[in-house]
């Protein structure tokens, strides 16, 4: 659950502040060579520095958007505009002439920042780190040869890493449960520093290393593993070759961190050894099951490790995935107390995700798409994989309406079948409702640029094709499908599409929003349906057929979804645009506003992206304008459970 905490001095973000500051002209081009300015701290201090920032596409997206800007409401104070160019567009020669000759033009090179380094290596970092390696550089000028010298000094002094110090197998797993545990994203030259480093030091763990490496949960899986047969070995119960010395000073401090926050399971031990268990107590159980104990752990450490307003989208990213857990293991809970205590830590959790809501969420849609936060960036980042290489064939599919609580009822199903599965959270585009955030994943763009279909999904089909078509791809070698999920999904999926001329597929499974639509039992009900749709089998034999065509597949979901108490509906007879159970939005700021005087606990907030003529009204947590008293399954909210949603990649299965 912790994080490291990278420095939040902002002498970097003050710098480039007082550069793209230093002019009046209302429009200001950035070409970003770098990525230098893709954070959320710069764009939050350019909006309260007065400036819309704005990332550049292509030219017909950019007239669309200054042409919006030019229609503001009479009186409305005009903000000024920031054109962001990322790395991969900047070419002068892309831009009109008329926005260069009305602008001034800026370029932002991690040279200017970051002297006496290899730049080229300085990319490579994560964009975090650019603060903290800032800082360093300030204080300890470098003046450092090349490459090589460059990301020696950026393992040592940014993450902290001795590799010549690395000779024993102890010191080698230190390092990784280090980095696992504060959460650490490491660059590409770390991770081939430190798999030769381990290469000679593991020698008969069944591990793979560079997998360990990149991917917290294949870890924690292989630590669980390891640590069943620690604990074995210890009790007398087996034999093996090699465990990992989960009792060496080094190590345990670690490991009990591990169990303590639900990074690993507690195993169950028979109570007939007599064994002193002494610290393994920490992760050893007396009891065949447990459930009560790990839920009371689950509220404790959520509790604990709740973020705070202003943290980065980050915190929120870690903490939906034990959020989810959490509602998965209280759907099936017997114990009322346990339940209680749960609801009073989930209403404090989307108290304070709502106020960061209000703060952030405007500045995450600009932000880099090579890893993705945002649902209208997951193409975006496939077409960059693409890019590196062409023989990649791609499958997104979108589980309609499927919240994170309820993904994990198919990752357990596809975990026994063998599947290996990557996992990242998103934020899903608010309001949370199919044609807005929908679209956004399948036509990789804000919502801004489709809003004449803002009410509609008919357009999907052609948004996904022309996406891939505008990346290189033919027509031919790009498909859409949507299914409801019924029967044989491969058998299906085999008659309408010739999977070896095929390069990428969209397909959009409405199995868990007919669900949803249908559900009178609320969140548990929905639990158990989706089990036992997955238990039958087609969905996995599904992806089967798909990773056997050789087929990279990425499961994710437009929008989550929550169970509601009808607070009757709002009286504003047909003056919404949209009436949703969750949302209501308008075509007039008036109109929201009085609508929002007749329901006191709503809320009225328009997200940007958003055409510039919507206003939307909100439902507070757990409400729905919907019938008085009567409850129901459903979305267009700003939750967690609505608006963070899974990105799960399957590269592989186990034999």
């Amino acid at each position: 659950m912790k994080s490291e905490q990278v420095p939040t001095n902002d002498l970097l973000v003050n710098a480039i502040i007082e550069r793209l500051c230093a002019f009046s002209s209302q429009m200001v081009v950035l070409f970003d060579y770098d990525g230098l300015a893709a954070t959320t701290d710069l764009f939050e201090r350019l909006v309260d520095n007065g400036y819309d920032v704005y990332d550049y596409t292509d030219n017909l997206s950019l007239y669309f958007y200054l042409e919006s800007k030019r229609q503001v409401s009479p009186g409305a104070e005009k903000s000024k505009v920031l054109i962001r160019i990322s790395a991969d567009l900047a070419d002068l020669a892309r831009l009109p002439y008329s926005v260069l000759m009305n602008s001034e033009v800026i370029h932002l090179r991690l040279d200017d920042y970051f002297a006496g380094i290899s730049a080229k290596a300085v990319k490579e970092l994560p964009n975090q780190y650019y603060v903290m390696l800032f800082d360093l550089l300030r204080a300890q000028p470098q003046n450092l040869a090349n490459y090589n010298e460059s990301i020696d000094f950026l393992t040592r002094r940014v993450f902290r890493i001795d590799i010549a110090g690395i000779s024993t197998e102890v010191q080698f797993w230190a390092v990784l449960f280090k980095l696992h545990y504060t959460d650490t994203e490491l660059p590409e030259f770390v991770v081939n520093k430190l798999w030769n480093a381990g290469t000679g030091l593991l020698g008969g763990y069944d591990i793979d290393l560079d997998h360990a490496l990149r991917s917290s949960e294949y870890f924690y899986a292989f630590l669980q593993k390891e640590w069943q047969h620690f604990v074995e070995e210890r009790t007398g119960q087996e034999r093996y070759h090699r465990v990992l010395p989960f009792d060496h000073p080094d190590l345990k401090v670690y490991t009990d961190n591990f169990f303590a926050e639900g990074l690993l399971e507690r195993i169950s031990l028979d109570n007939s050894t007599t064994q002193d268990l002494s610290w393994m107590a920490c992760g050893i159980t007396q009891k065949v099951s447990d459930e009560a104990d790990q839920i009371d752990s689950l509220i404790s450490s959520l509790r604990a490790h709740l973020p705070e307003c202003n943290c980065s989208y980050k915190a929120w990213q870690k903490y939906v995935k034990d959020y989810a857990e959490l509602l998965f293991k209280l759907f099936s809970a017997d114990s009322s107390q346990l339940k209680s205590a749960a609801l009073k830590l989930i209403g404090e959790a989307n108290a304070r995700f709502r106020d960061w809501m209000l703060r952030h969420y405007d500045s995450l849609a600009s932000l880099p798409s090579r890893k993705p936060v945002m649902v209208h960036q997951i193409a975006k980042s496939m077409a960059f994989q693409r890019a590196e290489n062409a023989s990649t064939k791609t499958a997104l599919i979108v589980m309609d309406g499927m919240s994170y609580d309820q993904w994990l009822c198919i990752k357990a199903e596809l975990e026994l079948g063998g599947y290996n599965l990557q996992e990242d959270a998103l934020f899903a585009w608010a309001p949370t409702l199919t044609p807005i955030s929908r679209q956004s994943i399948l036509s990789a763009s804000i919502p801004f640029y489709f809003g004449q279909s803002l009410n509609s999904t008919a357009k999907e089909a052609g948004h996904w094709k022309r996406f891939w078509e505008d990346n290189g791809l033919t027509s031919q070698s790009v498909y859409y499908l949507r299914m409801d999920g019924t029967g044989d999904i491969a058998a299906d999926i085999e008659q309408q599409i010739n999977l070896k001329s095929a390069f990428v597929i969209g397909i959009v499974l409405n199995m868990i929003d007919d669900i949803m639509h249908g559900m009178n039992l609320g969140s548990a009900g929905m639990h158990s349906q989706i089990r036992l749709w997955v238990k039958q089998g087609h969905f996995s034999a599904f992806l089967k057929v798909m990773i056997n065509h050789g087929f990279e597949v990425w499961i994710t979901s437009d929008h989550g979804n929550l169970e509601c108490e009808g607070i009757g509906n709002i009286p504003d007879g047909a003056l919404s645009e949209t009436k949703a159970s969750r949302v209501r939005i308008y075509q007039s700021k008036n109109l929201r506003n009085q609508a929002a005087s007749k329901s006191e606990t709503s809320l009225a907030w328009t997200p940007k992206g958003l055409p510039g003529d919507l206003y939307c009204l909100f439902a507070p947590y757990q409400a729905a304008f919907h019938a008085a008293g009567k409850r129901i399954v459903a979305h267009g909210g700003i939750s967690l459970e609505e608006v963070m949603v899974p990105l799960v990649k399957i590269d592989r299965m186990n034999k």
